[in-house]
Order: C-alpha cells, then structure tokens, then sequence
C-alpha cells in the first residue's frame, strides 16, 4: 500500500512540473485530471487554436515514446473528444501528447522528454 501511495505522489509531482513547464511555454492549463468511465487524461492545455491532450508518465530512466500501449492511446482519444464534445472548446488542432518525466543528478532534479502528435 505504501508503495501504491508513494507512486501515486511522485505522479502528481511529475504532472505539476509538467504543467509547470507548459504554463512558461505560453499554454494555458483548461483541466488536470480530467476523468471519466474509461479513460484519465492528465493535462489538457490550449495555446492559440491549438488543443493538447498530455500523458505524463515517472519513469526511472529514460525511454523511447512507443511506452504508450495501444489500449492507452484509445482511451485518451475517446477522452480527448468527451472533452471536445461536452466542453466545446474553441479550436483549430488537437492533438495527444506524452511528457515522460526520469530523475537525473540529485534528488530534486529531472529531466522531460516529451513527445508531440503520438495519437
């Protein structure tokens, strides 16, 4: 339990960097944690007309951008497009992206790959 407990911490503080980082590159954070039957999407942020549907995954090291199973993937497009549906935003693209965060150096310190477009 304490494991489960521990993981689930260090997600979130993955997903608040990310946002973090999102927010310094112009992005507008509309939803975190946006949930339903099915699916979970981590960050959902908008710049301009452009629409993005973030995965953040804590990994130890780092690794290539093919970790998203294809169950996954279709479970963020069917939430990607309840939130399209229901919410109505205002947009011109949409597209999933997956921010994989993995410690590196000290303790407070990590590194981001992240991947545009891998619907």
């Amino acid at each position: 339990m304490h494991d489960k407990q521990n993981s689930i911490k260090i997600g979130k503080k993955a997903e608040l960097l990310v946002e973090q980082l999102l927010r310094q590159s112009g992005w507008k954070i509309l939803e975190s944690n946006y949930r339903n039957i099915g699916f979970e999407i981590d960050i959902i942020a908008q710049k301009n007309k452009t629409l993005i549907f973030v995965e953040v995954k804590f990994r130890r090291k780092a690794i290539e951008e093919n970790i998203l199973p294809q169950r996954k993937k279709h479970a963020l497009k069917r939430g990607a497009l309840h939130f399209i549906r229901y919410k109505n935003p205002s947009y011109e693209t949409a597209r999933i992206d997956l921010a994989i965060i993995s410690p590196s150096g000290g303790s407070n310190e990590a590194t981001l790959q992240y991947f545009t477009g891998v619907n």
